[in-house]
């Protein structure tokens, strides 16, 4: 009788508890511990997927004023305002935005194929 009343008790419990409670007390600590996990891991994987895509609209946009840097400094050299350092240095910054696109991305890829493995199918 004392054994049933706990496990009556416990149940009862659970219900009043709400839902943080009583999925561990139909599903088991472990389990209900492993898909907390797993939600955390996915929504993780999700975050980095969407900072990835903003990386990406960033670098673009580097890569434009880069760009638009590079001719200015061009056409302030044709005048004689900017200095061969000038010239000299901006190609460098354009050539480097374009690297950090292509690494946003490869950094997108990797970001979509752990997510994509995390939830187990392609998006």
């Amino acid at each position: 009788m004392k054994a049933k009343s706990r496990a009556s008790a416990r149940a009862a419990g659970c219900v009043l508890a709400g839902l943080a409670v009583l999925a561990p007390c139909l599903i088991g600590r472990a389990q209900f511990s492993q898909r907390v996990a797993q939600l955390q891991e996915a929504d993780a994987a999700l975050y980095n997927l969407r900072t990835a895509e903003r990386a990406i609209e960033i670098a673009q946009e580097a890569e434009l004023v880069a760009g638009e840097d590079l001719r200015v400094v061009r056409e302030r050299y044709s005048v004689g305002v900017a200095t061969i350092l000038d010239v000299l240095i901006s190609p460098n910054a354009a050539d480097q935005a374009s690297v950090d696109v292509v690494t946003s991305r490869y950094d997108y890829v990797l970001a979509r194929a752990e997510l994509e493995s995390i939830l187990g199918r392609v998006l």
